[in-house]
């Protein structure tokens, strides 16, 4: 597991089969990228329709502190047909870079990326709205107004993340049960089933791995998450399409 920050680092468990390292420098051999609500939290730029065309937004200042204000001129976002001005999306080079990278370093490893995500024709629809800002788990109606007091993510657009190599894009609910989530319900059900008049603490992790299932599923929540995996090279098959591996390969 990697961990930047060395308080957070110590409070991890540890074992045979689990550390954890402030980064991925050190590492001979991976086998699973595993990316979890990672790529939203990376730097980003806003980009904004214009009459002529798209152009970067900054943070500056006006009478009132800072402010989003004009820049130069932007590319059009992939995956823009057609925006009225005045749109406003996300660019993730960081995110996109990161990627990459890991595909470079680790060409044998499994990458998997899972997060908040859309189209970018979805992106603008929620105007704005991709863009969020936390503090204490409370959401923050301006997020330029206390900088650096408060956690700030985006739902990252598909488009850039689809243009590396050919991933698989498939919601969370998907990709659990591609992964065998539906055998492990099953077998808690029936766990529960034999034990539940016990009550220990194996009959509850059990009845857990039930509830937890469905929160995991959710269409309406967390199950519409997405997932991007890139397959590793060595699972293409001969014209260069991604088999559908499991984590065990």
């Amino acid at each position: 597991m990697v961990e930047r920050s060395d308080s957070q680092r110590l409070r991890h468990p540890e074992g045979d089969h689990l550390r954890s390292v402030v980064d991925d420098g050190s590492l001979d051999r991976v086998d699973v990228v595993f990316a979890n609500e990672l790529l939203d939290n990376l730097a980003f730029d806003i980009v904004q329709c214009g009459d002529s065309g798209w152009f970067e937004l900054r943070v500056g200042t006006d009478d009132t502190g800072f402010a989003l204000v004009g820049g130069s001129p932007a590319a059009t976002p992939a995956g823009v047909d057609d925006a009225p001005a005045g749109s406003v999306l996300p660019v993730i080079g960081p995110a996109t870079d990161w990627v990459r990278e890991r595909r470079r370093r680790f060409p044998e490893a499994l990458v998997v990326v899972l997060d908040y995500a859309a189209a970018t024709s979805v992106l603008l629809e929620r105007d704005g709205e991709w863009l969020r800002a936390y503090r204490s788990h409370d959401r923050v109606a301006d997020w330029l107004a206390d900088p650096g007091r408060c956690d700030i993510t985006i739902d990252l657009p598909t488009e850039p993340l689809a243009a590396i190599g050919s991933p698989i894009i498939e919601t969370q609910a998907a990709f659990l049960r591609r992964h065998g989530i539906d055998a492990l319900v099953e077998e808690g059900r029936r766990a529960w089933e034999a034990s539940a008049h016990v009550g220990d603490l194996a009959a509850l992790r059990a009845r857990s791995r039930l509830t937890e299932a469905g929160a995991l599923l959710d269409p309406a929540g967390m199950g519409s998450f997405l997932v991007v995996s890139w397959p590793s090279e060595a699972l293409r098959l001969a014209d260069g399409t991604p088999t559908r591996p499991t984590l065990s390969e």
